[in-house]
């Protein structure tokens, strides 16, 4: 019998991205480069993992990736976005995200993802200083389309005095918190929640930031 050729990694992203099948996706994904020196191939893999939610898997391939080369930029990224996701559902210490984010900024200082997790742990750990610093350098990254930034604003100049807005995901959640950094509706009550459980505290209680 003649084999099955390999799916091509631009599908393995878009069935990511769309499909609803996402079981299927590590199946797939080893189909591709099971034993593969294909640093490309691995790059989409890792990245297509971890957009899925395949945690585990997505950290498999990003730490082949740096075994490769240690300041791999998609290695990096896939550590830094596991541990960020690892640490609101409670199973990663903050010390272990602000490492990673620290060791992904010494071969890329202006990481937006590196950053964003250090604003996320120093929120956590009542670091206003490294909180601000965090903010500044993304406000000079551009992390923020300026189509998303306008609806933000647009989003919360509706909302009444004080209003309380919990979001679901660490992207939304420094969106708004560069808003009100920027001097823009600092009324506003923003608390960080998560899909996977929430911020945790050391005592795993969970927590608002």
């Amino acid at each position: 019998a003649t084999p099955t050729p390999p799916l091509p990694m631009h599908d393995i992203v878009a069935i990511a991205d769309s499909s609803t099948e996402l079981a299927a996706l590590p199946y797939l994904a080893d189909r591709v480069v099971k034993d593969s020196i294909d640093v490309e191939a691995r790059r989409g893999l890792a990245t297509a993992l971890l957009a899925v939610g395949s945690i585990d898997l997505g950290q498999r391939e990003a730490l082949r990736l740096l075994a490769r080369d240690a300041c791999d930029d998609t290695g990096l990224v896939g550590i830094v976005n596991n541990h960020g996701m690892r640490f609101a559902s409670g199973e990663m210490p903050v010390d272990s995200v602000i490492a990673a984010a620290e060791r992904h900024l010494r071969c890329v200082p202006r990481s937006p993802e590196a950053w964003g997790n250090l604003a996320m742990s120093a929120q956590f750990t009542g670091d206003s200083t490294a909180l601000t610093r965090a903010l500044d350098t993304l406000a000079t990254l551009e992390y923020i389309s300026p189509a998303y930034r306008r609806l933000a604003e647009w989003s919360v100049t509706a909302m009444p005095p004080n209003a309380f807005v919990a979001v679901d995901g660490l992207f939304d959640w420094l969106l708004l918190r560069q808003l009100q950094h920027a001097g823009l509706r600092r009324d506003l009550q923003v608390r960080y929640t998560s899909p996977r459980g929430g911020l945790r505290d050391a005592g795993n209680r969970p927590v608002v930031a």
